[in-house]
């Protein structure tokens, strides 16, 4: 378990906390909505790598990679922001307080999910990243995907879904299993991919985020 919560502040409007563990073990940048406790049973598995948790108080905006509508609600797309905020501050930050820091991982759940996966396709600066329960059926997703390769060399990705999950009245998130499968497929002939899973889970999109996100950081590490 973690025993030390290095600092607790805000940075960029982001509601910030570093949990370190071992100064050159990994980093999981988790994206969260504020207030939320997704990160608690990370912090119960051993140490061997460190947490930073970034709350956003407007999911929808924070996490959206660019603008789009669904069943009446919308998407503002400022996904861009939140990476650049993650290379450009949080990731620095993290770096003064942990200098041997160098592997880094955006992990996150459903819509955060998604954008954890888009940051790996977006920069190199990540060693990979965890899509649990990700939002891979918005809109323009496969085509984003068809044309790109995660960025960085050598990287390490985890997908997990909840069995039920196809499962939703919604015609668009419906589609998620499919989706999410052939997402899988992808990553496994990526060549900048060495390792890459998707893990299924029991239950819906609302059973277990915190186990969930557990079992990612788990994988990533492992």
């Amino acid at each position: 378990m973690f025993n030390q919560i290095l600092t607790d502040i805000t940075l960029d409007g982001f509601a910030c906390r570093l949990y370190a563990g071992n100064p050159a073990a990994p980093v999981f940048l988790l994206g969260s909505g504020a207030g939320e406790n997704e990160y608690e049973a990370i912090t119960e598995l051993p140490m061997g790598f460190s947490l930073f948790v970034y709350g956003a108080e407007d999911w929808d905006y924070a996490f959206s990679p660019w603008e789009a509508d669904v069943t009446g609600r919308h998407f503002a797309g400022c996904g861009t922001e939140t990476l650049n905020f993650l290379t450009k501050t949080a990731m620095p930050f993290i770096k003064e307080k942990l200098p041997g820091a160098k592997d880094f991982f955006p992990v996150g759940y459903s819509l955060a999910g998604l954008f954890s996966l888009w940051a790996a396709y977006e920069s190199d600066a990540f060693a990979g990243a965890a899509s649990c329960s990700g939002s891979l059926w918005y809109p323009g997703w496969n085509e984003y995907v068809s044309a790109r390769q995660i960025k960085a060399s050598g990287s390490r990705i985890y997908l997990s879904l909840g069995g039920k999950e196809k499962n939703s009245p919604d015609p668009v998130m419906s589609t998620i299993e499919d989706k999410t499968k052939l997402q899988a497929k992808r990553l496994q002939q990526d060549k900048h991919v060495v390792s890459s899973v998707l893990e299924m889970n029991s239950g819906g999109h609302f059973a277990n985020p915190p186990g969930r996100l557990a079992k990612a950081v788990k994988w990533l590490i492992g």
